[in-house]
């Protein structure tokens, strides 16, 4: 007669640790991969996000219009507002955000509750309008995370020719030649501001498209900067 010999308690211990230490490799494996696509999925969402945000406020800024929103105390009638931090103006807004006709818009760059700035985005429709209702407006943040940036602008001088970039629109009573939107995005954020210039389509002294050879010598210039 001949016994079968099983194997030892030492080498079940042995079997069992190698499958843990195999089993946990994978898992860790596993959990980098996962971690991996993750963040790149992430980082896509970001980017197209960042795109989206750009391309909207280009869409808005390109097709402002040449048309009052208030009279001030001295007879002026305002058209278009700028300060390094803000800009207010007439555009119509996109039709699948449900706010049809001319819309007063207020694009601003504000402090969150964690200091960092936010840009943001106010309208109030244009009949509706009355000095301070934009106070009342309910923004919408259209993007976080920022570090630093503002607004510049670009118009005309009496020869026609294109002025220097400005950090404050002195004329409010005329729509500016470009708009320049500089942003620094922070470290956390992972995505960069591509930089945005926007060429605007009416001429605000005649209230027409503006030729265009005349907007082609505008894009050129801002091109070269």
């Amino acid at each position: 007669m001949h016994r079968h010999q099983g194997f030892t308690l030492i080498e079940l211990l042995l079997a069992i640790t190698l499958l843990g230490l195999v089993m946990a490799l994978a898992y860790g494996g596993l959990r980098s991969i996962t971690r991996s696509t993750d963040s790149a999925d992430e980082l896509m969402q970001q980017q197209t996000h960042m795109r989206a945000t750009q391309q909207f406020i280009h869409r808005q800024l390109v097709r402002a219009l040449p048309l009052s929103y208030w009279v001030d105390n001295d007879d002026q009638r305002l058209m278009f507002e700028g300060e390094r931090d803000w800009i207010q103006f007439v555009a119509p807004m996109p039709g699948y955000l449900g706010a049809g006709g001319p819309q007063v818009q207020r694009l601003e760059l504000a402090r969150d509750a964690g200091g960092a700035y936010q840009l943001q985005l106010s309208h109030v429709p244009l009949l509706a309008y009355e000095d301070g209702s934009m106070r009342d407006a309910e923004p919408f943040v259209l993007l976080r995370n920022i570090e630093d940036g503002g607004f510049e602008f670009k118009g005309q001088d009496d020869q026609g020719e294109l002025t220097d970039w400005e950090s404050g629109w002195e004329t409010p009573t005329t729509l500016p030649v470009a708009i320049n939107l500089r942003l620094s995005m922070a470290d956390d954020a992972r995505v960069s501001w591509p930089q945005l210039y926007a060429a605007l389509r009416i001429d605000s002294t005649s209230g027409r498209l503006q030729q265009t050879d005349g907007r082609d010598a505008v894009l050129r210039s801002l091109l070269n900067q």
